[in-house]
């Protein structure tokens, strides 16, 4: 059994919890009257979710932590994917909730064109075989990328200054993020493998 049929067979339940649990935030929990009427209760909800579907991807590519250092990047992944939507009071230039709701324009940090960053960093990361670089390159990607899918089934993901998308369909969206977390499981598995060839010949040496 090889690794892909590995993570997707071993983690089957996980896998249709995540799906589950997008569907009733989305379709449940966002629609319902009382979270849709207010904007203070609508707002940081949303953000929430942003923050707890990383660090689900994160968990579905990572594992549970093995460790007090696993435990904060996992939880460093859903502050930094709840923390993208600061760019709305940013840009509106007001720390008011009704004037960083009604922008004119998509924030900078909704841009996808940042997807560049973490993949930057992972190269950079592999050239200098450095296991924290990679690791925070991981945390980037699930948490840029998983926030802009999300998003992108409202409004698409925007690459400036090419322009728009068309709204994902939800379970294009979905799946994106399962993806992602394929796509990062297997690039720390191939790094791990990397970081043992190259130390590997050192420690025999020595």
């Amino acid at each position: 059994m090889n690794w892909f049929t590995a993570l997707v067979l071993g983690k089957a339940a996980g896998w249709a919890g995540f799906v589950v649990f997008c569907w009733l935030i989305d379709f449940v929990i966002m629609p319902s009257p009382l979270i849709n009427r207010y904007d203070f209760l609508r707002a940081p909800t949303d953000n929430a979710a942003h923050g707890l579907i990383a660090i689900s991807v994160w968990l579905l590519s990572m594992g549970r932590p093995a460790s007090s250092e696993d435990l904060l990047y996992c939880l460093s992944c859903g502050a930094a994917a709840s923390a993208i939507d600061l760019d709305h009071f940013i840009a509106a230039g007001s720390w008011r909730l009704k004037a960083a709701l009604t922008l004119q324009h998509r924030p900078f940090m909704h841009a996808s064109t940042w997807w560049l960053v973490p993949v930057a960093l992972f190269a950079l990361g592999r050239w200098q075989a450095s296991k924290r670089l990679l690791r925070v390159s991981q945390l980037l990607a699930v948490a840029v990328v998983s926030h802009h899918l999300r998003d992108g089934h409202r409004r698409g993901l925007w690459f400036p200054p090419l322009g728009s998308t068309a709204p994902l369909p939800w379970w294009s969206a979905t799946l994106g993020m399962c993806a992602l977390a394929i796509v990062v499981a297997h690039l720390s598995r191939s790094s791990s493998s990397a970081r043992h060839v190259l130390v590997t010949p050192f420690v025999q040496s020595v």
